[in-house]
């Protein structure tokens, strides 16, 4: 039984080694960031406003491992200007952030789409 213990417990620690918090305070990045980024990973976003911020996620997560994306306080991360969000990765989630006084320069303000590449899951 302590051997069944040790391995949940090691398999345990090296899930939480592996992922990273990631926190970003512009669009570059936030881009890199989403370049770099692997299942588990945590971006959070600087509070502030973020104007004219085209933004294209195509990170892969897993179902057990999303990448989270999400605003340092809810609300408090804002896009204004010409700004939009484009989901073309598998597995993300995008938590807390807010579109204000903006639009987008072409298409929806937030798509699940980038191109011809769709968001999965």
């Amino acid at each position: 039984m302590k051997k069944i213990l040790l391995l949940a417990g090691s398999i345990f620690l090296l899930h939480i080694a592996y992922a990273e918090n990631i926190t970003v305070k512009n669009i570059t990045e936030l881009l890199a960031a989403d370049k770099r980024a692997k299942p588990g990973d945590i971006i959070t976003l600087q509070n502030g406003v973020w104007e004219n911020s085209l933004i294209e996620l195509s990170s892969k997560g897993t179902p057990q491992k999303p990448i989270i994306f999400k605003a340092a306080t809810i609300g408090k991360v804002i896009f204004s200007g010409k700004s939009s969000l484009r989901i073309a990765g598998e597995y993300l989630e995008v938590q807390g952030l807010s579109f204000f006084n903006g639009y987008s320069p072409a298409g929806a303000v937030w798509e699940f789409k980038s191109g011809n590449t769709v968001a999965n899951y």
